[in-house]
């Protein structure tokens, strides 16, 4: 390079010099940066996994992903720019560190980011309270409504102030939370595509929507009338999450509903009394976590869900005496279990009651079992070999000290030939962890493991289910 640059003063062959200079320019780039040899298509492609969290939720920054791409090299530059992909997601903070921005600067910003998604659908963050906002946010939501395909609106963010119903026509998701007015939010009734609502200490009652297509809702400090009420009016429900059920001193009196097409439901931090009042026949995944469990009444509706039931996930937040063995025994169809509990006695009984030999129709399809726990608990030899009698099935050996036994195992293998000790489901993976803490202290509290508390455990044994 530099003896090219010497010889551009002669102006004689200057262009076939300039040429030649962009030719060893790329040769060296190709040595010093070998990612730029990479094709165009590919490098957007990574580019497009760069973002974590804050890429989806956060506000832009021009330290992380796709600013940030911007600030590398000219051929990344161009790339980052057409890539309409990542400029399709967009958080707005409406009561950030800069209270000196203005209006115009964020509106020409926000018509510049998008600009570059092409016609790709979009979504829409917006967080914080501030009232000079809530024009120019209802005229850019109007404004971009035939794309917006995601759309979250949290942390006192008034959406009642948006005014009336404007039509979304892709919007699928839609997030919303609580503020301080009480006035009916309309303006997303009009949504044709809206499959997914969360919203979080927000009564349905307050919120129009079109319930009656959605297929995913989650909610948080909602009733049990509000839930029973999302029930009714979602009938094509898949997927339920609720979180923080205000308890009822008294529960109402209610004919048991039934939903039938709810296949996964998540309680979390709330008193499962809620059970008490569904029936549902396709469920088929359920996730407890913090749950305060009614014995009788849950018990009574994992009966009636039963035949579909598949996966049980129990999250125990504090020490509690909830979880019991009868939960098994009636939702026996389980192929997957996760716990997470205190109770190193219903640990090792549970584990105990897995041996086929004595319980031969406990739990017989279970598959994947995880039980992480704080406490001591010892595995000894009862359940090792409890364990050992959900071993996957084993080919019969096709080798011996004979020569027919030779020559059979030199005889082409087919389904004829291949026998199995064991025809039944197996456990095809077990995990068990042993916690530090009940509750998440920071990890300067934490420490180092150690692993000699984790309980007596007959490793040579643990070795041989392998």
């Amino acid at each position: 390079l530099a003896l090219i640059e010497a010889a551009l003063v002669d102006p004689v062959d200057t262009a076939s010099l300039v040429e030649r200079k962009a030719v060893a320019k790329l040769q060296l780039d190709s040595v010093v940066y070998p990612v730029l040899t990479l094709p165009g298509e590919i490098t957007s492609e990574i580019f497009l996994k760069c973002g974590g969290p804050e890429y989806l939720t956060g506000v832009p920054s021009a330290r992380n992903a796709p600013l940030l791409l911007l600030r590398i090299c000219r051929t990344w530059t161009k790339i980052a720019l057409f890539t309409p992909a990542l400029w399709t997601d967009l958080s707005i903070g409406y009561d950030g560190p800069r209270k000196d921005v203005t209006i115009a600067a964020v509106a020409q910003g926000i018509h510049r980011w998008f600009g570059r998604s092409s016609t790709l659908p979009i979504s829409l963050y917006f967080w914080g309270d501030s009232e000079k906002w809530y024009t120019y946010t209802k005229t850019l939501l109007h404004r971009q409504a035939s794309r917006l395909d995601t759309l979250s609106l949290v942390q006192d963010f008034d959406a009642s102030a948006l005014g009336e119903r404007g039509y979304f026509a892709i919007l699928q998701s839609l997030t919303l939370e609580r503020t301080s007015s009480t006035a009916l939010i309309t303006t997303f009734h009009d949504s044709p595509r809206l499959r997914e609502v969360n919203l979080s200490r927000i009564s349905p009652r307050n919120v129009a929507l079109p319930y009656h297509q959605l297929t995913r809702f989650s909610a948080s400090g909602l009733s049990i009338v509000d839930c029973l009420g999302v029930l009714r009016d979602c009938p094509l429900l898949k997927q339920l999450s609720l979180e923080a059920i205000q308890a009822a001193e008294h529960l109402p009196v209610y004919p048991t509903p039934v939903h039938q097409a709810l296949e996964e439901l998540s309680i979390e931090s709330s008193s499962a009394g809620t059970l008490h009042f569904l029936d549902l026949p396709a469920l088929r995944a359920l996730t407890l976590t913090g749950a305060n469990i009614w014995g009788a009444f849950f018990n009574d509706f994992l009966r009636r869900s039963s035949n579909s039931l598949r996966a049980l996930t129990y999250i125990e937040n504090v020490p509690s005496c909830f979880i019991s063995l009868e939960w098994f025994r009636t939702a026996n169809r389980l192929v997957e279990v996760t716990l997470t509990t205190s109770e190193a006695d219903f640990i090792q009984t549970l584990l105990l009651e897995l041996d086929r030999s004595v319980h031969p129709k406990f739990l017989p399809d279970l598959h994947h079992l995880e039980i992480a726990s704080t406490c001591h608990c010892t595995i000894d030899a009862p359940i090792i070999a409890a364990l050992q009698s959900r071993r996957p099935p084993v080919i019969a050996s096709l080798e011996g000290e004979s020569d027919a036994a030779a020559a059979k195992s030199n005889a082409p293998t087919t389904a004829h030939t291949i026998e199995y000790e064991v025809e039944t489901a197996t456990l095809e993976s077990l995990c068990l962890i042993r916690l530090c803490s009940n509750y998440d202290p920071d990890w300067e509290e934490i420490g180092e493991i150690r692993w000699e508390e984790m309980g007596d455990i007959d490793w040579d044994a643990l070795y041989m289910l392998g």
